[in-house]
């Protein structure tokens, strides 16, 4: 027998919430493994921005536009990105992650 609307809709807000817990669970134990290791110390994030070169504010706008839309500061995000760039630069990416970040986070409640 199939399942009704209701009873579908029932359950998904349960399955959303644990894969929210899923994906939050799964960020905290990546960035205590890599402060552990040793992986974010200035040294190697100023190493990797530089091997990146023109690519390292399209990545960085990508992982902080997925981290906004996931609940993470916008204001931390913000700063890191002027740290990284510089002043200019670091504000025009922080109004595009910020931008792209906050559609992300329409999206993802709206479904």
């Amino acid at each position: 027998m199939p399942r009704s609307d209701s009873k579908a809709r029932a359950t998904s807000p349960k399955i959303r919430f644990v894969a929210l817990v899923i994906v939050i669970t799964t960020f905290i134990t990546l960035s205590v493994t890599a402060h552990f290791m040793g992986w974010l110390t200035p040294e190697n994030i100023e190493a990797f921005v530089q091997d990146t070169g023109v690519l390292a504010p399209m990545v960085y706008v990508v992982v902080a536009s997925v981290l906004v839309a996931i609940w993470v500061p916008r204001g931390l995000l913000s700063m890191v990105a002027g740290a990284l760039f510089g002043i200019e630069l670091g504000a025009i990416l922080a109004l595009v992650m910020g931008a792209t970040g906050a559609m992300g986070g329409y999206i993802l409640g709206r479904r």
